[in-house]
């Protein structure tokens, strides 16, 4: 969800872009996904990451850190699943937004800083599924998301499905939608991306290019993934561009058996680099 309103509080960072790049992904459980999201934000230069179904919880607080972008998370306190979050590069003049209890949504939001544009007020919002979406969530913001009265908005989607169903035998479906309202900024492109874990693929939005002072670092202080890894992902998502273009059960299929491979070893490398982490760290006193 994309509006515009006013910027009431201080913000952090220090640049103002004219455009955005942003990517919208239900993760269907982050923490797997943390460092591949962070490769295909940096291969796509996204300025901004909304995620939903992070599955987090309180007790995990320093999970799912992307290298150049800071974390705002809304985890689900009373249920397993569910969780939102919004990743924004630490470039940017970024602020996050108290959100009120809702009754059936889940939401994270923060302010945006435009050059040559109004405040954007950006929200990843989660409608579990067999859930309705009340009107009293969206009015329940007190006018931080919406003018009094009003809840026009723009519905904005991909032309081709967004969520391929783990069973090969129901029908792929556009499930992950964007709403804009009162945005100034020209739409340059939605389109799924075919990369990542989950039955739902990323969806990337841009608004019209143009000169910008943004740079993106050419590399980051992550350390580079083994060459299996690298070739693995890479066979994952040519998979997942053929399943995108040829949704047959086989092309499904072969597509979700890479997924798993893929989530599976992201797990041993995870594993491995917290090991060597732990033998690198030097005792800084003596135990008495």
């Amino acid at each position: 969800m994309v509006t515009s309103g006013r910027l009431n509080v201080n913000s952090v960072g220090r640049h103002k872009p004219k455009n955005i790049s942003l990517i919208s992904y239900n993760a269907n459980g982050l923490i797997g996904s943390t460092i591949e999201l962070g490769k295909c934000a940096l291969e796509y230069k996204a300025d901004i990451i909304m995620v939903l179904e992070t599955h987090l919880k309180p007790h995990f607080q320093n999970s799912c850190k992307i290298s150049n972008f800071i974390l705002l998370r809304t985890d689900r306190q009373d249920a397993p699943k569910g969780g939102t979050a919004i990743f924004y590069n630490r470039a940017l003049y970024c602020c996050p937004i108290d959100i009120p209890p809702l009754t059936n949504i889940e939401a994270t939001a923060c302010r945006l800083s435009m050059s040559g544009h109004s405040i954007l007020i950006l929200v990843s919002v989660h409608l579990p599924p067999k859930k309705e979406l009340l009107r009293s969530d969206l009015e329940r913001d007190g006018g931080s998301l919406r003018e009094p009265g009003s809840l026009n908005f723009n519905i904005v989607t991909p032309i081709t499905p967004t969520y391929y169903p783990n069973n090969i035998k129901l029908k792929p479906d556009i499930l992950d939608i964007n709403l804009i309202k009162e945005v100034a900024l020209k739409l340059s492109s939605i389109e799924p991306l075919q990369c990542l874990n989950s039955d739902h693929r990323p969806v990337l939005m841009r608004t019209v290019v143009e000169d910008s002072s943004r740079t993106v670092p050419a590399k980051s202080d992550r350390r580079e993934l083994p060459r299996d890894v690298i070739e693995l992902i890479r066979d994952k998502n040519a998979a997942l561009r053929r399943a995108g273009k040829y949704p047959t059960c086989e092309n499904r299929a072969r597509a979700r058996a890479l997924q798993r491979k893929v989530k599976a070893r992201m797990k041993e490398v995870r594993n491995d680099t917290w090991i060597d982490l732990m033998s690198e760290i030097s005792p800084s006193h003596k135990a008495y």
